[in-house]
């Protein structure tokens, strides 16, 4: 199915009118001059919503500008948004999306989050709040890096013992366009001053055995991805099929 949108200028002043603070004459979610922009948006998900059923999980995989739409936060009906419908699941590419969907067996029993705290006086907001939360929440108190102590040093030991369930990382990190292997997350200082030899980059994360069952990470520009001359403006959809 072909979506027609508007030419990617209109569509970055429609979500530079979402991202302003709300003002008078100016709600929340409505962009200047008035138009929503849900309504600029919903011809996406009005097809996710007619090939799915309530409760089924949906998987995003955007590309251009869509990496910056929050498209599961978009109405359909009587104000209900598709996360609210349906669990959504975002992805990069389809290739991860192929990748997260293949059965895996299982690795080890242990939960372990990780945090790298970058610098001090830059530290991730929330950062230590979350790896904390989910420590306490998946049982595993014991296993957490927090703060100075998630240097890349700590971070990859930690990865090369193994006989692990979960990795969560909660980081800076910084997508490069021009070489997206090269892409990097912050983990905290060893010595104390940061720099390009202590950031974990996407090549070195590539070559980790992570026998594992789930990575998550919370950093910043963790979904972007880049749209090439030479890559079609493709936007897809994917609705798991039922087991």
């Amino acid at each position: 199915m072909t979506v027609d949108l508007p030419p990617d200028d209109e569509l970055r002043e429609t979500l530079r009118g979402l991202s302003e603070a709300p003002g008078v004459g100016h709600p929340f979610g409505a962009a200047p001059g008035g138009t929503s922009w849900e309504r600029v948006f919903r011809p996406l998900v009005a097809p996710l919503v007619e090939h799915s059923a309530e409760g089924d999980p949906i998987w995003l995989v955007p590309s251009g500008i869509l990496h910056h739409v929050p498209l599961h936060a978009v109405g359909w009906r009587d104000s209900v948004t598709l996360c609210e419908r349906n669990p959504v699941t975002v992805t990069p590419s389809a290739t991860v999306t192929t990748r997260l969907l293949a059965p895996r067996r299982g690795a080890g029993g242990g939960s372990v989050p990780l945090v790298a705290g970058s610098d001090a006086e830059r530290p991730l907001a929330h950062a230590r709040t979350e790896v904390e939360t989910a420590a306490t929440a998946l049982g595993a108190d014991g296993e957490r890096l927090v703060g100075e102590r998630a240097t890349k040093t700590a971070v990859l030991a930690r990865i090369a013992l193994g006989g692990m369930d979960i990795v969560h990382l909660a980081c800076h990190g910084r997508f490069d366009a021009a070489a997206p292997l090269d892409s990097w997350i912050q983990p905290a200082p060893d010595p104390p001053a940061p720099g390009p030899s202590e950031r974990l980059t996407a090549r070195e994360l590539c070559g980790l055995r992570l026998d594992v069952r789930l990575v998550t990470l919370g950093a910043c520009e963790r979904l972007v991805a880049h749209m090439s001359r030479r890559s079609p403006a493709r936007h897809g959809a994917w609705r798991p099929p039922s087991p």
